[in-house]
């Protein structure tokens, strides 16, 4: 798992939580208000990992960037040398724990404005 060419080792992703657009309409001179839902929202990904402290402070830095990033992660559970699909995301800055000199648990939200993955080799969504 990378966040642009920032490796995030040992990355987990959890939390996946798309979230749906919502329209209200108020009609006031009915008293009536009326839902519409409108598609997809934003994706929340929440990203784990352990680093060191070299590896945190790089992540930490492109974290820090403001602009979008691709987050990319394995397709197929466990195959971290393939990083076949990404999500454009924006970042939140890192929590993090120390664990112990040099290694540090650490976390941070990514919000994903197009809910559905990329292809890392083409650049085309996937939607399977």
């Amino acid at each position: 798992m990378k966040l642009d060419t920032v490796a995030i080792p040992g990355g987990n992703m959890g939390g996946i939580a798309p979230s749906r657009k919502m329209v209200f309409h108020e009609y006031p001179w009915l008293d009536t208000n009326v839902i519409s839902e409108m598609g997809l929202g934003i994706t929340h990904v929440k990203v784990t990992s352990v680093c060191t402290t070299a590896e945190r402070e790089l992540l930490e830095a492109k974290c820090r960037q403001t602009g979008a990033k691709n987050l990319y992660y394995p397709s197929v559970s466990g195959n971290v040398d393939a990083d076949d699909r990404y999500y454009i995301v924006y970042t939140s800055p890192l929590r993090w724990t120390p664990m112990s000199a040099n290694l540090h648990q650490v976390e941070f939200d990514a919000y994903a404005a197009d809910p559905i993955p990329y292809d890392s080799a083409t650049g085309a969504h996937i939607y399977a």
